[in-house]
């Protein structure tokens, strides 16, 4: 297993760092800015008057003779033409064109089917309720419906917004203070500083989300997303704890190389301040050889790496490394820490593969180097 022997390396990545750092609170607090303004404009200003609305609405009474706007106006008349959309996730409408007793014609909207009931159908009569300019629903003779201008619970999609974004825009800023005075306490790419809020965060905001969708009021969605942050606050330290306990002290993984008998191409890059630093094209290992491929296959030409590359160690990627992880995101990726006449050189693949970068590399020692390939 390469955990024998094991040289520590010091590697100045400073500038990258610092780079990588700066891009960090960057996002962090661009982001985070702008969830919680987002946040603040839907909670603050649209939610409020869209609830008054809906308070209004239903405080509103049947219109005496001429009535204003702020009372129900009810006006019977015929259902003349039905056109249905079907659309997915049963986000079904139909739109009803209804015929006054004046022979003046007006479009509704409502959600559903108009086989749902209550049952619409052409030639029924119907009375449609207006308040404030608009139809606000029809009553039929088998029962009330409500169109999709009905204003009693349109404060739902805002707070469906508006508290996630709020509460995502809080980890932004923890992200934000994690990446300017925090970094330090570790390098990994996904430091459990920041992956244990995070989860908690999504998990708080997914309950904000729909309890603000189906609670039935405004401070029922509050008190929901409040008891739902209580309890999060109470488990996320706990897995903070056990992610702190499995990532404390050396993380060098132990691995045993696997010689391969045959060439095999998978997913890596090697990077470095090296002539054959390599950026998305696949890794060939095969009996006495490590190559990069030139090709996108990997199957025809190669360029092997020197003799002089030695492995020091396996180990998580770094926020550190040079470069970025690989493409396809759902490897678990690791890195082999190597030397090259006192350059550092990385080499990522994913964990099944690594194996077979390292029985590679041990046994060119035992193998003669292998012709270069041609096309």
């Amino acid at each position: 297993m390469l955990r024998q022997n094991v040289r520590v390396v010091i590697i100045d990545n400073s500038g990258t760092s610092r780079r990588r750092n700066r891009a960090g609170i960057y996002a962090s607090a661009t982001l985070g800015c702008l969830a919680l303004a987002v946040s603040a404009v839907l909670l603050l200003i649209v939610a409020p008057s869209r609830f008054d609305e809906g308070r209004d609405f239903n405080a509103a009474r049947p219109c005496a003779a001429h009535g204003g706007d702020d009372c129900l106006r009810s006006v019977p008349g015929t259902v003349a033409e039905i056109t249905t959309h079907d659309k997915p996730k049963g986000n079904d409408y139909y739109q009803l064109v209804f015929v006054e007793a004046g022979g003046q014609r007006r479009g509704v909207t409502f959600s559903g089917s108009p086989a749902e009931a209550p049952v619409a159908s052409v030639g029924q009569d119907i009375e449609l309720t207006y308040w404030r300019g608009q139809a606000r629903f029809a009553d039929y003779p088998s029962g009330r419906k409500y169109s999709q201008a009905d204003p009693r619970d349109d404060y739902g999609a805002p707070m469906a917004w508006g508290l996630p974004a709020g509460i995502m825009g809080l980890y932004g800023m923890w992200s934000w203070l994690w990446w300017a005075k925090l970094s330090h306490l570790s390098r990994r790419r996904s430091p459990w500083q920041l992956w244990v809020p995070m989860l908690g965060c999504g998990v708080v905001a997914g309950v904000a989300g729909f309890a603000a969708m189906t609670a039935g009021s405004m401070g029922a969605a509050w008190l929901v997303t409040g008891a739902s942050a209580l309890v999060m606050l109470v488990v996320s330290p706990m897995i903070g704890l056990i992610a702190w306990w499995r990532q404390r002290g050396d993380d060098t993984v132990a691995m045993e190389p696997l010689v391969p008998t045959g060439e095999r191409v998978f997913a890596g890059a090697v990077r470095g301040e090296i002539p054959y630093a390599s950026h998305g094209a696949p890794l060939v290992a095969g009996p006495g050889f490590l190559a990069v491929s030139i090709e996108p296959a990997g199957a025809l030409l190669h360029r092997q790496l020197p003799p002089s590359l030695a492995p020091v160690r396996v180990r998580p990627e770094y926020w550190t490394d040079p470069g970025a992880g690989l493409a396809d995101k759902k490897t678990k990726p690791l890195v082999l820490e190597c030397e090259d006449n006192g350059v550092p050189v990385f080499i990522t693949a994913d964990r099944k593969d690594l194996p077979w970068v390292l029985g590679a590399l041990q046994s060119r020692a035992l193998t003669a180097p292998a012709a270069a390939r041609r096309p």
